[in-house]
C-alpha cells in the first residue's frame, strides 16, 4: 500500500508557511524520501475562479512543501482544535467562492489522491462530489480520518546481502567496516540469522541490528523426493511465483542444481521451462537463498558441487549470478570454491566473454544440442546471430583464459540429432577446442513432440564419438519420475509432497 503524507493542524502555528514547514520537517521519519513528482497546483474556485493571493499562496505552499519534502510517514491524518477555526476564517476570505471550512478537506483530498497515484484527480472533481453535501469541520468524512496512526516501519530483509553492501550498513550505523565482514560471516559462514546471537558484536550493535533489520530465507512450498534419491525443492517467492531446485544425489557427493530466473526467455523447443515463458529475473537473495535453505537442511556438507543449471539462462542474469558466486566461494561466506561451479548457457556469446574475463574460476558447460546452425535454430530459439562459429569461438576463448576444458552438453532426440552424420559433424564442430561432450537423452515433457532414443542407439552414438572427441560422457537421467530431470523444471505443484 502506497505511503501517505502526514498534515496535522494544530493549534499554536499562526502563518502558513510555518505550518507547512512544521509539518514537513518535523512529522518526517529519518532519512525517507518521497517518490512523488513535483506537484504545483491551486485549489479551484466555485464556478467563478476568482482567487484570493493569500488563500492561493498557502495551497501553493502546502503542495509544494508536502509532496517536495522528503517526507514519507504512512497516513494523513487531519486534527482540527477549536481554536484554529478562527485563524482559517482570518486566513481564507469569503470572496474566494468557497466556503471556508471545506478548505483544509479539498486541499488533503488532493494530496491523498495524488500520493495514491491517481494524477487525473483535479480539486475541482473533489469540490463538485462534496459541494451538496453538508460538510461539518469538526466531523471526519470518513473512518480513515478518526485516529491518529503511528508509522509502522517494517524491517529490511538483509538476504542477499554482498560484503559491501554490510560494509556500508556498518558505516551508515556509524560502526568501523569490519563490523559488516564479521556480519557476513555470521550469515552466509554460520547460518546465524539472530543477531543477539552474534556474540563478537557489541549490544548496542546488536540492538540497532534487531530493531532495524532482520534475516529471512527462502521456504519450501513442498519437496518431492525420487526413487533414486533426487530431491526436488518448490519454493514460493514473495510475489506467489515458483521455482524449483534439485538435490542431486551420487553416493556421498550431493549436487545442487540452482535456477536463476523465473521461467526462461530462451523458450527452447523441448524445455518445461521454456514453455513457460518468461517471468523474472530471480534476485541475488533469492539466488543464494536457494543454497542456503539446503545448507540449513542437511548441513555444512550438504552439497559438494554447484550447477546453475535450473529455470532460466544464468548469463541473462549476471550481475545477480556473479555476485551469488563470489559468496558461494568466499572464505567467509558458503567458502566452497569456484571450482566445484559449473554455469551452463545455451549460448549467449558476449557474456561467454565477459565471463572468461572476470577471474571466477568457474566451469562453463554449453547447451549445444546440434552440429549445424539450421537443425540447432529448430531446438532452440537463440537468437541467430549467435551462429555456431561464433559460439565456438567464444569457447574457445574461455578455455584458453580458463586453462580447463569446456563442456558441451548434447540431448539426443530420436530422429532428429542421433545419426552417424550428426555425430562426426559434432566431432568435426569440437575439433581443437578443449572439452569434453556430455551425452544425454532426451527426458519426456508433457505436450511436445520429441521422443527418447532407446540405450542402445544412445551407446552407438557415444561410441562413434570417441575417440574423435577428446571425451566422452553418457549421462543418466536422475528424477525423472519427479519431473526433476534435464528440460523438466518448471516451478509448478505437480507430484509435489507437501512436508508440515
Amino acid at each position: 500500500m502506497r505511503n501517505k503524507a502526514i498534515l496535522l493542524v494544530h493549534e499554536g502555528v499562526h502563518q502558513p508557511r510555518e505550518l507547512v514547514s512544521s509539518v514537513a520537517a518535523g512529522l518526517a521519519p529519518p532519512k525517507a524520501e518521497c517518490d512523488l513528482p513535483p506537484v504545483r497546483s491551486h485549489l479551484p474556485i466555485n464556478r467563478e475562479p476568482r482567487p484570493d493571493r493569500t488563500f492561493n499562496k498557502f495551497f501553493e505552499i502546502g503542495n509544494e512543501a508536502i509532496l517536495n519534502s522528503k517526507v514519507r510517514p504512512p497516513i494523513i491524518v487531519i486534527t482540527f482544535f477549536i481554536p484554529v477555526i478562527p485563524f482559517f476564517n482570518s486566513v481564507i476570505p469569503a470572496k474566494a467562492g468557497i466556503h471556508r471550512s471545506k478548505f483544509m478537506t479539498y486541499n488533503l483530498a488532493f494530496i491523498d489522491s495524488r500520493l495514491r497515484g491517481n494524477d487525473n484527480i483535479t480539486c475541482q472533481k473533489i469540490f463538485e462530489n462534496r459541494k451538496r453535501s453538508h460538510f461539518n469541520p469538526l466531523k471526519p468524512l470518513d473512518k480513515s480520518w478518526r485516529s491518529v496512526k503511528l508509522p509502522v516501519m517494517s524491517k529490511i530483509n538483509l538476504m542477499g546481502s554482498t560484503l559491501a553492501d554490510l560494509e556500508s550498513l556498518m558505516a551508515d550505523l556509524g560502526e568501523k567496516k569490519y563490523k559488516g565482514r564479521q556480519l557476513f560471516k555470521w550469515i552466509y559462514g554460520s547460518l546465524q540469522y539472530d543477531f543477539n546471537q552474534m556474540t563478537d558484536l557489541t549490544k548496542e550493535l546488536r540492538e540497532k541490528l534487531d530493531a532495524k533489520y532482520i534475516f529471512t530465507g527462502l521456504q519450501p512450498e513442498g519437496i518431492a523426493k525420487s526413487q533414486d534419491g533426487t530431491e526436488k525443492i518448490l519454493f514460493r517467492l514473495n510475489d506467489n511465483k515458483f521455482i524449483e531446485t534439485v538435490l542431486i544425489s551420487d553416493g556421498d557427493k550431493r549436487t545442487i542444481c540452482v535456477s536463476t530466473q523465473v521461467g526462461c526467455p530462451i523458450k527452447c523447443s523441448f524445455c518445461a521451462t521454456g514453455l513457460m515463458g518468461f517471468k523474472r529475473n530471480l534476485t541475488l537473495g533469492e539466488i543464494i537463498g536457494q543454497l542456503l535453505y539446503v545448507r540449513e537442511r542437511y548441513g555444512e556438507n550438504a552439497y559438494r558441487n554447484i550447477v546453475f543449471m535450473g529455470m532460466g539462462e544464468p548469463l541473462l542474469n549476471y550481475e545477480n549470478l556473479v555476485q551469488a558466486i563470489k559468496i558461494i566461494s568466499s572464505s567467509i561466506g558458503l567458502s566452497l570454491t569456484a571450482r566445484k561451479v559449473t554455469i551452463s548457457t545455451v549460448g549467449i556469446v558476449p557474456k561467454i566473454y565477459t565471463l572468461a574475463d572476470s577471474g571466477l574460476k568457474v566451469n562453463l558447460a554449453i547447451s549445444l544440442h546440434a552440429a549445424t546452425d539450421k537443425k540447432r535454430r529448430r531446438i532452440l530459439s537463440i537468437p541467430f546471430k549467435y551462429d555456431l562459429k561464433a559460439l565456438m569461438e567464444a569457447a574457445a576463448c574461455f578455455a584458453r583464459k580458463r586453462k580447463k576444458r569446456v563442456t558441451f552438453e548434447y540431448i539426443l532426440f530420436k530422429g532428429l540429432n542421433d545419426s552417424r552424420e550428426d555425430a562426426l559433424a559434432l566431432a568435426e564442430l569440437i575439433k581443437g577446442i578443449p572439452c569434453k561432450i556430455n551425452i544425454l537423452a532426451y527426458n519426456p515433457v508433457e505436450n511436445v513432440p520429441y521422443k527418447r532414443p532407446s540405450d542402445e542407439e544412445i551407446n552407438d552414438f557415444s561410441k562413434l564419438l570417441y575417440p574423435r572427441a577428446p571425451a566422452v560422457t553418457v549421462r543418466k537421467s536422475r528424477g525423472l519420475d519427479i519431473d526433476a530431470a534435464c528440460g523438466q523444471l518448471a516451478g509448478k505443484m505437480q507430484k509435489i509432497r507437501r512436508r508440515r
